[in-house]
């Protein structure tokens, strides 16, 4: 099924366009060339080639606070569950998926019973139940990636765009320096320019793709078309530098403790 809505987003979109937002709602990296993962990587925004919590949570936060209008909270939420867990096997159980998926349902179902959610407890409960079902995970780049981003997200405690995409990046940026040698010393600018842009392209993409709606597709093609744009345009500013394990450590220490303050 979702090969066909793939392949009707082909057949609707420039390649291009079409490979970006096939990117954004299912994680498929196939459309795109190597150079425009490279620029990604550079500008510290692969993450959002990654389907993470962050999708999750936006689909999730969209069920339920739009169905909290029809029908009650409790039940929204029981529902957003349901359908998020059908997502996250039509996109694929890979450690992406897995991650964000227990996470996203671990968040719910606290606030469905009333009880507190902490961030940091059930992120040491979610990475052991994930080495626990493969241990190879703990090497992937985008399950850190995308759990990096995830719990920058829910930690934030601002709406600025502005800070919100520098907390993203304070967070992501030891994780892809550790993987490719490299800090990205405008990924702060890159994120606060499309951060709200990629909320909107995973809602309205995965719409129309699964409703099959050629004309939601062209109203999201500006979008796609100036995130094409930026991860063109802005320069990659990067300096050659390789986080090691103790700096690593030290970085999310110091990144929990001024979190564990902000609460």
């Amino acid at each position: 099924m979702k090969e066909l809505w793939i392949k009707f987003l082909f057949e609707t979109l420039p390649f291009a366009e079409a490979g970006l937002i096939s990117g954004i709602v299912w994680g498929d990296k196939s459309g795109f060339s190597s150079f425009v993962l490279t620029r990604m990587k550079d500008l510290g925004i692969i993450h959002i080639m990654v389907v993470s919590g962050a999708n999750l949570l936006i689909i999730m936060n969209l069920l339920v606070e739009k169905g909290a209008v029809l029908i009650t909270r409790k039940v929204a939420i029981v529902i957003g569950l349901i359908l998020v867990w059908i997502y996250a096997f039509m996109v694929g159980l890979s450690a992406p998926i897995v991650r964000a998926l227990l996470f996203v349902s671990f968040y719910y179902l606290c606030m469905l019973v009333g009880r507190k959610f902490d961030v940091f407890r059930v992120l040491v409960l979610v990475i052991v139940m994930m080495l626990l079902i493969n241990i190879k995970w703990g090497i992937d780049l985008g399950f850190w990636l995308s759990f990096t981003a995830f719990v920058a997200i829910l930690t934030c405690k601002t709406k600025n765009i502005f800070w919100q995409s520098l907390w993203v990046s304070i967070w992501v940026t030891p994780i892809l320096s550790m993987y490719v040698g490299k800090i990205s010393v405008l990924s702060f600018v890159a994120n606060g320019v499309v951060v709200g842009v990629i909320e909107m392209v995973t809602l309205v993409g995965l719409i129309a793709m699964v409703f099959k709606i050629k004309y939601l597709l062209w109203l999201i093609y500006p979008l796609v078309k100036y995130i094409n744009i930026i991860i063109e345009r802005i320069p990659s500013m990067v300096l050659e530098f390789k986080f090691n394990w103790f700096i690593l450590i030290g970085w999310y220490l110091l990144l929990y403790s001024v979190s564990c303050k902000k609460r």
